[in-house]
């Protein structure tokens, strides 16, 4: 939004100097309040207040004086943060006919815009502001904003590295150029774009994975990875911070990197051994290697000779755990058999726990978090859920959370009835969602990353997730407690017996599970049994075009009666990666899933999995008494696809997506229960 501060007042001639000075100056403790109200340095309960009282005296304001622009449009912004865009678009329509020049109110009314989704519109004013003032880097940021949310990544990412470029660093851009570039690689190398990427690694408080894709295919370029005559120089490698930045934060997509990843730690490993030390120089990348490898779950290809070294190097830590020893004494070997595997399954883990992270060297404690501390959360919080003992926790077979997560976007509260309306149109939205508090039901939530967003992005509802992973409801639980969400509730339970409760749901949300469901039709009919009557349902279901891939995989696991250990999962990888210059496995080598050990145990072990057109799609819902109502998050691109007479029926989608591919992954819809005749 723009700044709040504006020098305009409008007095009516007759009030008195006095009352004219009362008025201007809660015009000016309005306008302070507002900062207040959107200052993440104050508490949320403070910033509440702020907005309360910001509000009371604009209204006051405007009371006396009906036509000054600065208070009508401080009123919109303090509507438009209430969630009450009707009221915020009246105020600035009507402070822009009082003053139709005034840019910081044109601004705000084409944020309101993008709030309704209304991007064409909301583009054209931000470049009527740039007419009258070309260096506005808010109406230029404004614009970045409008291509990101039709899904035009690359006209987002020029803009915001301009910005950037130009010494811009609020957390608002850095979060909109990170949205951006998820989504983007490059196919040569950019000088200029490495430092960008440093820049953006240097910055606190983001996500920094979604740098993966961008900088792993900026490393593929440097060092010519596709190329299997090229020659890797490791003291080059050793003092490239690029390289080093990246595999610290993120997770490298591609077979080229991970074999890149895979031979820098043999050459570590190698010299340590021959050395019986870690120089200085390797310890860097060492460490990141190790907090890599915990992030993968430890399932990076491992020779022979490797795994004998590795154990040779447990015995001895655990020789040394057994008497007399400091941090210092172990600290190099614990680096090395981190990147191999956790040092929280080790024996001696207990051990290493009878320090806290901070007695631990500096340079390592971002290791031991990521391998020791973090699984020890992680499992105690399993242990007070569920009792069980810490086997389940460390022994060889993968049970962690599918997807970790530290954060979610720091967003202004929105309400659900807005957001609705904006995704369906209003006639497909009951009403009732405008006034009251709604309860949503997630099915298959996974690490709770979705739910945590729900219940912290909008301001009106309760949200209630299940899943029937203990390690998903331990983790989402652990995250739930660590951000403070008390609007959020996790329950453990099995997909195809509901819970018991008395309660309706207003929204009930199918994630990705229910694509691993024994009978969808039969999931689908037993929950709809906790929908209100008038409620939405939200699916995601898996298109026919991601399917069978990894079919012949899962049946050798059948096979054999494999279990998803973590050797298992590794050996499996190696015999992939084996043939990778074949083209046989290339959709499986695109697919991020294949990077992580938890990824390989959902690609590789899951016994059901289904797999949709949109005519099977039409089928399910026939069946199950549902009918469609729109698509979730649809792009414009797919938008101006569609046929205007037809909105509502799958069959015509169905023809256009066979015809012209609209959607790829999945097909994420709502629906309602249908009206029985």
């Amino acid at each position: 939004m723009a700044s709040s501060t504006s020098p305009q007042f409008t007095a009516t001639v007759s009030r008195s100097t006095e009352d004219q000075a009362t008025i201007a100056r809660h015009l000016i403790a309005a306008n302070e309040l507002y900062k207040i109200s959107n200052s993440t340095e104050y508490s949320l309960a403070e910033r509440k207040q702020a907005l309360a009282e910001s509000g009371n005296l604009t209204r006051e304001v405007l009371r006396h004086s009906p036509h000054d622009a600065s208070a009508l449009n401080l009123m919109a912004r303090i509507d438009l943060d209430n969630s009450d865009r009707l009221s915020a678009e009246t105020l600035l329509l009507r402070a822009l006919e009082i003053d139709p020049e005034n840019n910081n109110t044109r601004m705000n009314y084409a944020y309101l815009l993008i709030a309704q989704r209304k991007y064409g519109a909301a583009e054209r004013e931000f470049l009527t502001i740039l007419e009258h003032d070309k260096s506005s880097s808010q109406a230029f940021s404004g614009i970045a904003l409008t291509k990101l949310r039709r899904k035009d990544y690359v006209g987002a990412f020029h803009h915001y590295r301009r910005l950037i470029e130009l010494g811009h660093q609020s957390h608002s851009l850095k979060v909109y150029f990170l949205e951006a570039i998820e989504f983007l690689t490059t196919d040569h190398y950019d000088a200029s774009l490495e430092a960008l990427l440093l820049n953006a690694f240097a910055w606190e408080n983001v996500d920094h994975t979604k740098l993966s894709s961008m900088a792993g295919s900026l490393l593929i370029e440097k060092y010519d990875l596709r190329n299997e005559q090229a020659i890797l120089d490791l003291d080059a490698l050793l003092v490239d911070e690029f390289l080093l930045r990246t595999v610290e934060s993120c997770l490298l997509k591609t077979v080229e990197l991970e074999a890149l990843l895979v031979e820098l730690r043999r050459s570590i490993l190698t010299e340590v051994t021959m050395t019986q030390s870690l120089r200085d120089e390797l310890q860097p990348f060492a460490i990141a290697l190790g907090a890599y490898s915990a992030r993968v779950d430890h399932v990076l290809m491992i020779s022979e000779s490797e795994e004998n070294e590795v154990a040779y190097l447990k015995q001895q830590i655990h020789q040394s755990c057994r008497g007399q020893w400091t941090q210092d004494d172990i600290a190099g070997a614990l680096i090395i058999l981190s990147m191999y595997e956790s040092l929280y399954s080790q024996s001696f883990s207990y051990s290493l726990l009878k320090y806290e992270k901070h007695e631990w060297p500096l340079g390592m404690q971002a290791l031991v978090e990521a391998s020791l501390y973090d699984l020890c959360n992680e499992h105690q919080m399993y242990f007070d859920l569920f009792g069980d003992s810490r086997v389940s926790m460390t022994n060889n077979e993968i049970d962690r959370a599918t997807e970790r997560w530290t954060s979610f976007p720091a967003l202004a509260q929105s309400d659900i009835y807005t957001a609705l309306c904006n995704e369906l149109g209003e006639a497909n939205v009951p009403a009732r969602f405008e006034t009251q508090k709604i309860k949503i039901l997630l099915v298959g939530c996974g690490s709770g990353q979705r739910a945590a967003y729900l219940s912290q992005y909008f301001s009106n509802v309760e949200v209630y997730a299940i899943d029937d992973s203990r390690a998903n409801i331990a983790y989402a639980h652990m995250k739930a407690r660590q951000h403070g969400l008390t609007n959020l509730h996790f329950l453990y339970t099995d997909y195809e017996s509901p819970i018991i409760t008395d309660d309706r749901f207003d929204i009930i949300e199918f994630g990705e599970a229910i694509n691993h469901v024994r009978d969808p039709d039969c999931v689908l009919r037993e929950w709809k049994m906790l929908l209100e009557s008038d409620g939405l349902i939200r699916l995601s279901l898996n298109s026919k075009r991601t399917q069978e891939v990894t079919g012949v995989i899962r049946q050798l696991v059948r096979d054999r009666g494999l279990s998803p250990t973590t050797d298992n999962i590794r050996h499996l990888r190696n015999a992939i990666a084996q043939e990778a210059g074949s083209g046989l496995w290339d959709a499986l080598f695109a697919d991020e899933q294949f990077y992580t050990g938890t990824g390989c145990k959902d690609l590789f072990f899951n016994t059901h999995n289904h797999y949709f057109d949109l005519k099977d799609v039409h089928r399910l819902l026939n069946e199950t008494k549902f009918s469609f109502v729109g698509f979730a998050d649809l792009s414009d691109r797919i938008k101006s696809e569609c046929n205007p007479l037809a909105p509502y029926n799958l069959l015509a989608w169905h023809v256009m997506d066979q015809d012209k591919a609209l959607f790829s992954d999945a097909y994420q819809m709502y629906c309602t229960p249908s009206v029985n005749p």
